[in-house]
């Protein structure tokens, strides 16, 4: 999960707030994990962790990722 803002250069198009930390579903292996990523900075990788905020380590393989807005997931 993603805040967004209008980009600096085009306020019509949407610029990902990718530093801070906020709610992440990783689905991996069969399996769907929820907890926080977290960014301290620009110059610092995304780390993705579980719910008692240990880090989440990736399948091996092809992996996407979906910037999704607050208020935009539903799993069921």
């Amino acid at each position: 999960v993603t805040p967004y803002e209008p980009s600096l250069a085009d306020s019509r198009s949407p610029h990902a707030i990718t530093v801070g930390e906020a709610q992440v579903f990783i689905l991996s292996d069969g399996k769907i994990i929820e907890g926080v990523w977290s960014r301290p900075g620009p110059e610092i990788p995304i780390g993705l962790f579980n719910a008692d905020l240990e880090p989440v380590l990736l399948t091996p393989g092809n992996t996407w990722v979906h910037l999704a807005p607050p208020g935009s997931i539903t799993l069921g």
